[in-house]
């Protein structure tokens, strides 16, 4: 619809004056920022509807006749409200280092809006790693009654076991599913405000023989609909994003790709694919510039780097033949 919508403009702009130029532009960095899904969309979109305005006063802009103008906002409407929605239903949230926990301890995170419900991994000196929950939260079972341990993609939706956690074993003895193999895996939960229940993840690794578990990231769908395991944006960090800030060559690429990026701090980097699932994580070390990253192991397609450093986020991408 709104493709349609867009070339009856396109044909009534080229009919009466030069705004076709300036809106064919407008629409097409609106498009490009949709695409690239950018943390900061929402401010883009702020920009851009001033610029309509803007161009709104022109005369050649009011010269259009006014079923023309109700299309170019009707247009603009559609598309800046279908950004702010595609990208805002995510809540992501970096755990940041990532904390590892090897002594009596536990890790808290606290999803929903009211502080008692929460999802909390503990380490025993057994050793043992187990999951409880507090309030409206549950944990996502395996036909065993264990928690399940998912793998990155995996559907986290209401179908499924869901269960409130009381100690259960990720690694225990003999008991659990985390016990090997259980490294960037992830945890489904979900948790109820009023009527709705939201879906999310965690993600996190265990050691083996329980010697440990390392949180790193988790992420709810803010829509209530469901969520896969390792689906995130930036919504809900406060971060700059700057794209195509790092260089990065060969593009197209086939067995690897140079990365030059002078690190001054303690910088993360991701490799997402085109559906923002993270297929790789990496962390650069202080004081190095240039990085050889390996891509061996990506299937053909379009890919994205994300670097994250303090408060700011840093992007390119590049094409795996």
């Amino acid at each position: 619809m709104t493709m349609i919508l867009i070339k009856d403009l396109m044909k009534s702009f080229r009919q009466k004056n030069e705004a076709f130029v300036y809106y064919f532009k407008l629409l097409h960095t609106l498009f490009r920022l949709l695409i690239l899904k950018v943390s900061m969309m929402q401010m883009e979109v702020a920009r851009i509807i001033t610029i309509v305005f803007i161009l709104l006063s022109m005369h050649n802009i009011l010269s259009l006749k006014s079923n023309t103008m109700k299309k170019l906002l009707f247009t603009i409407s559609i598309l800046t409200t279908s950004g702010i929605a595609s990208y805002s239903q995510i809540s992501y949230h970096d755990i940041n280092p990532d904390t590892t926990v090897n002594t009596w301890n536990a890790f808290t995170i606290s999803p929903s809006s009211s502080p008692s419900n929460d999802i909390v991994v503990w380490f025993h000196l057994l050793p043992e790693v187990v999951i409880q929950t507090h309030g409206l939260c549950e944990i996502l079972f395996d036909s065993n009654s264990f928690p399940a341990k998912l793998n990155a993609g995996d559907s986290i939706s209401s179908s499924g076991i869901w269960m409130a956690g009381t100690y259960n074993p990720l690694s225990s003895g003999s008991s659990g599913n985390w016990q090997t193999n259980a490294t960037d895996k992830y945890i489904g939960f979900r948790f109820k405000n009023s009527t709705t229940w939201y879906y999310g993840w965690l993600m996190m690794s265990v050691a083996p023989g329980a010697a440990s578990f390392t949180v790193k990231e988790w992420a709810f769908n803010t829509s209530g609909n469901q969520i896969n395991a390792g689906q995130t944006n930036t919504t809900g960090i406060t971060t700059t994003a700057h794209r195509t800030a790092i260089k990065t060559y060969p593009n197209p690429v086939y067995d690897k790709i140079q990365l030059e990026w002078e690190v001054t701090d303690a910088t993360k980097l991701t490799i997402t694919n085109a559906t923002g699932l993270v297929i790789k994580r990496i962390e650069l070390v202080k004081g190095s510039r240039v990085h050889t990253l390996e891509t061996n192991d990506l299937v053909p397609g379009v890919y994205n780097i994300v670097m994250k450093c303090k408060n700011d986020i840093y992007t390119s991408s590049f094409v795996k033949r």
